[in-house]
This record gives structure tokens, C-alpha cells and sequence, in this order.
């Protein structure tokens, strides 16, 4: 930036505090990607064959919840078509529970329950990191 005729480099650099935000955020995004590489977790999600055991155990939870419960199943789901219903796994998560000894871990798949558009609810699914399934929820609104 030139000022009265003279050229100021303090000027026409980015403010200092820019310049130090930009340093943090790249030092934390550089930092977290060090300590969760999301390429192994595709693999190991991948090798456990997740998605498919979390899509077979929601179409499991709804054929159960239709035997057992087939009223309350026929209010939620009215004219009951299993292709209105909207089976895509919406997030993934893992969780290190049991602070501070952090031995009760999970990887949570989350599939919501949509049916003729409308959010129902949802479908969670617990699995280890060995791949077992730990436990499921069937939550309807």
C-alpha cells in the first residue's frame, strides 16, 4: 500500500490477527487429521461390512415392530409400503465412553426413519471396534 507517496509493507500485508487465526486453524485441521485418519475408518467400515449390517438390522427392526406391535406399526406407517420408506445411513460417529477410563467404545450408524418423506424417527446401531453389534435403537417420534 503506498501512503503519501511511500510504500508500506505493514499495510499490505493481512492483519496480524488474520494472519494468526489462519496459522491456528491450519495447525488444529493439520492435527486432527494426524489423529483420526477417516481413510482407515472407510477401510475398517468397509472390512466390518457396517453399512450393510446397519441397513439389514433397520429392515429387521421394522419387520418386528410390524409382527409385534401392528397397530401402533399401522398408525406411524399408514398403508404400509416398504418402498416408501427412505434407507440411507446419515451419519457415522465413533464415541470413547466411560470417562476417563474411555473402555466402552463404539462406532454409532445412524440411519434416519423416513417414510413417504416424512422423519419418523430413527435407527441407530452400536457396533465395537471389532465389528460386533452392540446394540440397536428403533426410535420412533
Amino acid at each position: 500500500m503506498v501512503l503519501e507517496g511511500r510504500y508500506d509493507p505493514i499495510a499490505s500485508q493481512p492483519s496480524q490477527t488474520h494472519w494468526i487465526r489462519k496459522l491456528i486453524i491450519n495447525f488444529w485441521r493439520n492435527f486432527m487429521r494426524s489423529l483420526i485418519d477417516v481413510t482407515s475408518i472407510k477401510l475398517w467400515m468397509d472390512r466390518m461390512q457396517v453399512v450393510r449390517k446397519a441397513i439389514e438390522g433397520f429392515w429387521e427392526n421394522i419387520k418386528l415392530y410390524r409382527e409385534e406391535d401392528p397397530e401402533e406399526f399401522e398408525k406411524n406407517f399408514p398403508n404400509y409400503d416398504p418402498a416408501f420408506l427412505e434407507v440411507e445411513v446419515q451419519s457415522v460417529s465413533i464415541t470413547f465412553d466411560n470417562f476417563p477410563e474411555l473402555n466402552y467404545n463404539h462406532v454409532h450408524v445412524v440411519i434416519p426413519i423416513r417414510y413417504k418423506g416424512k422423519n419418523m424417527g430413527m435407527y441407530k446401531i452400536l457396533f465395537t471396534f471389532d465389528g460386533h453389534i452392540e446394540d440397536d435403537f428403533f426410535i420412533i417420534d
